[in-house]
């Protein structure tokens, strides 16, 4: 089995622009989600599960790669099997009704580039 920093740096890089489509937590562990950003971004752990989906089969994993860059990473029955950059747009949904506890966090600088040279719209 890959290690999760392999998943990342060897997943279609199309596939984890912002915008494209992946599975989806259920807002019933949005709480768990907002405590596992906190874990990554404030407290500077490298990774937090933010919850489940597809019936509890589908974790979701918050991950602080070797470069800075924050990804969140599927895992189904045992194996990665998708990844997507995190973003301040996947952060407001998280936080929804719960804006006043965002942390104050920036993409990483590989991040801003591989945006601005395939997007316009920057998320």
């Amino acid at each position: 089995m890959n290690t999760i920093e392999n998943f990342v740096n060897t997943f279609d890089i199309d596939r984890m622009m912002p915008g494209t489509m992946h599975a989806e937590l259920s807002t019933h562990y949005f709480t768990m989600a907002r405590e596992a950003i906190l874990k990554v971004l404030v407290e500077g752990e490298q990774e937090a599960v933010l919850g489940y989906s597809t019936g509890g089969h589908r974790m979701h994993t918050l991950y602080r790669s070797s470069n800075g860059t924050i990804y969140v990473v599927h895992m189904f029955q045992g194996e990665y099997n998708d990844a997507y950059y995190f973003h301040p747009g996947v952060m407001s949904m998280y936080f929804m009704d719960h804006e006043n506890e965002i942390p104050q966090w920036e993409l990483s600088d590989d991040l801003k580039k591989i945006i601005s040279s395939s997007r316009t719209d920057g998320y």
